[in-house]
Parts: C-alpha cells; sequence; structure tokens
C-alpha cells in the first residue's frame, strides 16, 4: 500500500488499543506516519466510566499536553517521541470530526477499532465506527474484536466480497493497493441472496424454473471478468458462489478460509442504503473474525 499517513481514532478503550497495533504493523510495512486521533465529546463526558471506558475527560484548552501523551501511550511499538507518531486533540462529534481530520490530513487510510457489542456500548461506541465507515473521505480499516490480537503483516488470506457494484469495485481498488507485494491468497466470494432472488412473479427472458441456474452461470462470467481484468493472471483468486443471507455468507467464508483481511464496499448514505449497511455491512463489521476494509465510490 502506497500510504504516507494513517489516522487512528482512540478513545483508550481496549478496543482502540487493538486498532493501535494494526495501524502500528501497517505503518512497519509501508512507511507511514500514524496520526494518533482523540475526539472529545463534551455530550458524552460523563458515559464512559458507565460503560467501562478508561477515558479521561477532557478540556482541550487546558489538558492538551497530557492527553496528548496519553493518546501517544496507546501505540505500544512506539515511543511518545518518535517523528513517526503524532498525537492530535479536537472536539466535537466524534465521526464527523474524524472524517474531518481525514480531510485535513490528507489520510491514506483510517485504522479503527469496534466493541461489536449491542445495547448502550453499541449504540454510543460501535456506532461511531459505523459512521465513520459511511462518512470517512478514504478507506476504512475497521478492527472488530474478534480479530487476531498480534497483527501479522502482510496479509495472508484475503476474502474479498463483491456484489459487482461501484462501491464493491472501489473497495477492491482499495484492497490492492494494501496488498502491494500481491502475496496473499485471494478469495472472491459473491453470495446469492435466494429471500431476493427467488421472485417467479418477475418477467424475465427465460424459464422461471431455470432462473437460479442462469443466475449462477451470469454471476460466474461475472466472477470471471472481474478476475482477468484485476488480478494478476499467474496468481488468480478462489472464485466462489454462495446461496443464503449475505451478511452470515461472507461471515461463515471468512471463518471458512481462515482471512486475515477482509474487503467489502460500502453503499451511499441515503436510506435505502443505509438500511443495506445496516444488515450487511453493520453486521459484518462488529462480528467478522479479521480486520474489514471498507471503502465507497465517492472516495479519491
Amino acid at each position: 500500500m502506497k500510504a504516507d499517513v494513517i489516522l487512528c481514532p482512540v478513545d483508550f478503550s481496549e478496543a482502540s488499543r487493538h486498532a493501535a497495533g494494526y495501524a502500528e504493523a501497517l505503518a512497519e510495512t509501508t512507511g507511514a506516519m500514524i496520526v494518533g486521533l482523540h475526539v472529545h465529546h463534551p455530550a458524552l463526558a460523563g458515559i464512559p466510566a458507565g460503560i467501562g471506558r478508561d477515558d479521561p475527560v477532557v478540556e482541550a484548552t487546558t489538558a492538551s499536553v497530557p492527553v496528548r501523551q496519553q493518546i501517544a501511550a496507546q501505540f505500544a511499538r512506539l515511543s511518545p517521541d518518535d517523528d513517526r507518531l503524532a498525537a492530535v486533540l479536537t472536539v466535537g462529534p466524534p465521526a464527523e470530526a474524524i472524517a474531518e481530520q481525514a480531510r485535513m490530513l490528507r489520510a491514506d487510510l483510517i485504522v479503527i477499532g469496534t466493541r461489536g457489542a449491542g445495547g448502550l456500548q453499541h449504540l454510543l461506541l460501535g456506532s461511531v465506527t459505523e459512521d465513520v465507515v459511511r462518512k470517512s473521505p478514504v478507506p476504512v480499516l475497521a478492527v472488530p474484536p474478534h480479530a487476531p490480537a498480534e497483527a501479522a503483516m502482510p496479509f495472508q488470506q484475503v476474502l474479498f466480497a463483491t456484489d459487482f457494484s461501484a462501491a464493491s469495485l472501489a473497495a477492491l481498488e482499495a484492497g490492492l493497493h494494501l496488498l502491494a507485494d500481491r502475496s496473499a491468497r485471494v478469495t472472491v466470494l459473491h453470495v446469492i441472496d435466494d429471500a431476493a432472488e427467488d421472485d417467479l412473479f418477475v418477467a424475465r427472458p427465460y424459464d422461471v424454473h431455470r432462473h437460479s441456474a442462469a443466475l449462477e452461470q451470469h454471476v460466474s462470467e461475472s466472477l470471471d471478468l472481474l478476475m482477468r481484468e484485476r488480478f494478476d493472471r499467474g496468481r488468480p483468486p478462489e472464485l466462489r458462489i454462495t446461496h443464503g443471507g449475505v451478511a452470515e455468507q461472507i461471515l461463515s467464508v471468512a471463518s471458512d478460509i481462515g482471512a486475515d483481511l477482509l474487503i467489502m464496499g460500502v453503499h451511499g448514505r441515503n436510506a435505502f442504503d443505509l438500511a443495506i449497511f445496516g444488515s450487511t455491512t453493520n453486521d459484518v463489521v462488529r462480528q467478522a473474525p479479521c480486520p474489514v476494509l471498507t471503502a465507497r465510490p465517492d472516495q479519491p
């Protein structure tokens, strides 16, 4: 990956320390600088203690120096005075502030942790990662709690989930940049959602009873075309087609192949796309056994 700046938001939780380790491992392999970012949101200042998060309540104007030191301390492999590490403190709604810092810093990648929790923790913390994935101007590597504790680079077993949309193709491009040495084994997956496709009341130019077979043939041809256009012919990916719930199948295949990186696209921000995000990308990001790289087609 050609990365100069990796932005890694930290909230002093175990989830953000987990992500910080991945940011450091990526920085070591790419030569990138890490910017550790803490966003103080006054509206949530009294909440962390109630949900088990060790987050200092800060005021940017009076406590910036000690907080910057605490930010730097989240990165165990780098000393606080290492010139490859910078600590930034800002104030505001977390997702918006993270996206704005990514733009200002011209970051190449955001690496962020997620708790994968439900209830109050997910509402306050998981939703920040979800918002960042949707709003970020650059690709996002989300590190879920089930990802290995130690980041091993380079990635060796990669799953790319595609629906042939512009979003998934943008994610593929981001993934190919991340896998610069192209040594990883790549599996390309398309999930046929039977609940959506098995609609015999839709007019089709062929016998409806052959719909499933025709669809699989179309998907197989599309995957083959994608492979020939985007991958090195000397090391072609494995192609897979599965049936079922999209998120469930992606997670199942990721577990089956022992994926250490999962790549998928994120659609837009209107109500329909957010419904797709909530039911698919959101579930995958929270439950994946490995980091999830996401991108949108409107990112540079």
